[in-house]
């Protein structure tokens, strides 16, 4: 049976649902950098918005967390689209 769809399609929407899979609850502590890889965001960016009071980090300098919450009013983070399937 053959499916309508590329390779790139494919790899592209096994990269979607890894990062759905792996995905944080938005009120659970996450590093900095993983809450930058989740919300498509550099992780200069969250740091900017922690000095400048924009949003709170939890923890020690070395090792700051922050909420996927408090980052969703700064990003508007859109639900990821699939290809569709050709049957």
């Amino acid at each position: 049976m053959t499916v309508g769809i590329s390779r790139e399609e494919l790899r592209q929407t096994q990269a979607e649902v890894k990062k759905l899979r792996h995905s944080p609850h938005p009120s659970e502590l996450v590093k900095i950098s993983e809450a930058a890889y989740t919300c498509d965001l550099n992780a200069q960016s969250i740091r900017r918005w922690i000095r400048e009071g924009r949003i709170k980090a939890y923890g020690w300098k070395g090792s700051l967390r922050v909420r996927l919450s408090d980052l969703l009013p700064e990003v508007e983070i859109a639900p990821p689209t699939l290809p569709k399937v050709k049957r």
